[in-house]
């Protein structure tokens, strides 16, 4: 624990030198990064004490303890034991900060994995080409249906795919429908796309697809 403390500590006292003579944009970074380094450093050693549970039970008990005392969003990445892990992780942060409401606006905690994610779609919709329009074809089916249904139906695919963890009751929480109404529409989005949703060489194509959905959509308003 002391080693995690005294290497956190270093971290933030060379980053903070003339603090006072930088640019407000550069003091709103760094002060990210200070709460960034305080979960990468401190964190894991606070948590050395938990022996009797896996690191992932640790550290999802950390999020929830945080999310209760009212934090807004917790983001953690795991296994990084160095300044320079440190340093990519909160540079994909700043990256994909400004998009990742709009590919998860239901979700509270943000790991490297969804990060990683939305850095990728993000790169896919700003770049286009032909990488984007295979994505995006996965979706064509959708157009042969009327505008409302099918703005319910994709809807519906969105939050059970990328933020119910593909779990009906979970989407019907969130949609405030019947489970039984998330169930029926997904067997009817199924009959639509003519795959099973839930396949293992389906899923990935349909998570960055829907994503990138999400983004057109945000973009389209701005």
């Amino acid at each position: 624990m002391l080693l995690f403390l005294l290497l956190g500590m270093t971290c933030i006292g060379v980053l903070f030198l003339n603090f006072k003579d930088r640019s407000i944009k550069e003091k709103k970074n760094l002060i990210l990064l200070l709460i960034v380094l305080a979960l990468f450093f401190v964190a894991p050693g606070l948590l050395e004490k938990e022996d009797s549970l896996p690191e992932e039970q640790n550290w999802n008990y950390l999020c929830e303890n945080l999310l209760k005392a009212n934090a807004k969003e917790v983001l953690y990445f795991n296994g990084i034991d160095s300044v320079e892990g440190a340093a990519d992780a909160f540079q994909l942060i700043n990256e994909t900060w400004p998009f990742i409401h709009y590919i998860f606006p239901h979700k509270k905690i943000f790991t490297k994995y969804e990060l990683a994610l939305a850095s990728n779609c993000i790169n896919i919709s700003l770049k286009g080409g032909m990488v984007k329009k295979y994505y995006m074809d996965l979706l064509t089916p959708f157009k042969k249906i009327g505008e409302s249904k099918r703005n319910q139906l994709l809807e519906t695919l969105e939050i059970f795919i990328l933020d119910a963890d593909m779990k009906a009751s979970t989407t019907a929480k969130i949609m405030s429908i019947h489970t039984n109404t998330v169930q029926y529409r997904l067997k009817k989005i199924k009959e639509i796309l003519g795959i099973d949703i839930m396949g293992t060489t389906v899923i990935p194509g349909l998570i960055i697809a829907l994503a990138l959905e999400r983004i057109e959509n945000i973009v389209k308003v701005l």
